[in-house]
């Protein structure tokens, strides 16, 4: 073998364009690729960019054996601010799967401080993060969760910041779509209600921009890649009384991308995905959630409080027994049962009103000026007037927060009585209008409802201000919760 090389090493050094683009061509033998491809790598000096460009995006589609170190050494070696930006994203990439090693977390690591961060290489390197949050290697997550405190500036282990982070960049269209692809699996990881929905929404606004055409887009692309996510969230999603949304959007997507086999292929498995899903609520593991609802009739049907203590003692010991890999994670299911309430589901809408307005033709307004409407993910500027209104398809109790890029939470309706199903209701007086402060970022209202009175709900908001939003459902425990999010630019 080393022969081989040494052969390559001597080839390489003469002709070594001609035989990269030959191997892209598909000229040379499989076996020959395989054994060339450390020796093309180690040769990347004095190759124009397109060229490098052109086999590392070969590598991303054949593979290559990412615990050969001569390949690990020379991709690391394009992770150099003197290198071409395509060609550095596409090392990122690749290096990703030897990320376990420490050298190449090293090496990734001493290269974020000169990557510009509107570049592709940036994003590239944001994706490789988001990835190494969820590794089964402690070391890695470890690595993952310090440098996106380090150069994202936010918590990775709170909910709330981790969402707004994937959310943010999801919805960035000048972000690249390995980014935006890696932002979806991230929300799909995480599994809270709030990811879920994301998703759903974003598919959703997606099939407004599919085009009818067989060209495939980037949209295309995100579309397929938003149908993979759901499927892989599958358990999740159904878990959230979700599964028909979920179904009725893969659906709508498979006809969009019908003409091609491969992402039509995904999004099939991601419909038998959710068909196979058990609706089971999230807040229990699957595999203890019918014996622990045997236990609870067991319970009210038949023994004393006191008895009932006991028989629960020993219940726990077989529980831990037979899951012994999930013991703290059975001991908190066990004291936060699942939520028994009927979900509340109610409709939001926003409008923002910039004053400084020009009008459009046929008396509407531009989204950059005037009276308009606000989407879920949209955008105000600072400065800009807005209002929310909701409708409620049951006789519900609603109060309404608003958590805004100071982290600051503000009660923007407080009404005591019932707020009537299926009417249209503001959350201001006719002439008043709520104003964004200059300090952007991500906001996020918060539409909290209950068939009955929100007991103790000053008391409660004041514990949620001191624990942090993402502790919403903790502190209000059997009360349906939606969101509706937009940035303040």
């Amino acid at each position: 073998m080393k022969k081989k090389y040494h052969f390559f090493d001597t080839c390489l050094s003469q002709t070594p364009h001609i035989l990269i683009l030959n191997r892209v061509g598909g000229i040379t033998s499989d076996i020959g690729g395989d054994i060339m491809k450390p020796s093309i790598i180690n040769h990347f000096d004095n190759m124009p960019a397109q060229v490098k460009k052109a086999y590392l995006t070969y590598l991303c589609a054949s593979g290559y054996d990412s615990d050969d170190q001569r390949i690990r050494t020379g991709l690391t070696s394009l992770l150099t601010d003197k290198e071409d930006d395509d060609v550095r994203a596409i090392a990122i990439q690749l290096l990703g799967d030897s990320v376990d090693e420490n050298d190449v977390r090293d090496s990734l690591k001493a290269l974020l401080p000169i990557l510009p961060k509107n570049s592709t290489s940036y994003d590239f390197m944001k994706s490789l993060l988001i990835t190494a949050l969820s590794d089964e290697m402690e070391e890695v997550r470890a690595w993952g969760i310090e440098l996106i405190r380090e150069y994202e500036k936010i918590n990775p282990e709170n909910n709330s910041e981790l969402f707004d982070f994937l959310a943010r960049n999801l919805d960035n269209e000048n972000a690249a779509l390995h980014l935006r692809w890696h932002c979806m699996l991230g929300l799909a990881q995480m599994g809270t209600r709030q990811a879920a929905d994301k998703l759903l929404v974003f598919g959703k606004k997606l099939l407004l921009t599919l085009p009818d055409s067989d060209e495939h887009t980037p949209d295309k692309f995100l579309a397929e890649k938003t149908a993979y996510s759901i499927g892989l969230a599958a358990e999740k999603i159904c878990g959230y009384g979700k599964k028909q949304e979920a179904i009725l959007l893969l659906e709508r997507i498979a006809m969009r991308l019908a003409s091609d086999g491969n992402d039509a292929r995904t999004v099939s498995w991601a419909i038998g995905r959710i068909n196979e899903s058990r609706c089971t609520p999230v807040s229990c593991a699957p595999a203890v959630v019918p014996f622990i609802k045997s236990i609870r009739q067991l319970f009210t049907q038949t023994f004393s409080f006191k008895f009932a203590g006991a028989i629960a003692a020993v219940c726990l010991v077989l529980i831990v027994a037979r899951f012994p890999d999930r013991f703290d994670e059975i001991v908190v299911k066990l004291t936060n049962s699942p939520r028994e309430f009927d979900e509340i589901g109610v409709k939001v809408s926003m409008r923002g009103i910039r004053e400084n307005a020009t009008s459009t033709m046929r008396g509407s307004s531009s989204p950059g000026s005037g009276e308009f409407d606000v989407t879920d993910g949209g955008i105000l500027k600072s400065g800009d007037y807005f209002s929310v209104s909701f409708k409620p398809d049951k006789n519900a109790y609603i109060r309404v927060l608003l958590y805004d890029s100071s982290k600051e939470i503000t009660e923007l309706f407080s009404d005591k009585a019932y707020s009537d199903k299926n009417i249209l209701i503001s959350t201001t007086k006719q002439g008043e209008k709520l104003q964004l402060d200059d300090i952007p970022g991500t906001e996020t209202v918060y539409i909290l409802a209950s068939k009955n009175p929100i007991e103790n709900f000053d008391k409660k908001l004041n514990e949620l201000r001191k624990i942090g939003m993402d502790k919403i459902q903790q502190v209000f425990p059997n009360i349906s919760i939606q969101t509706f999010r937009f940035r303040h630019e």
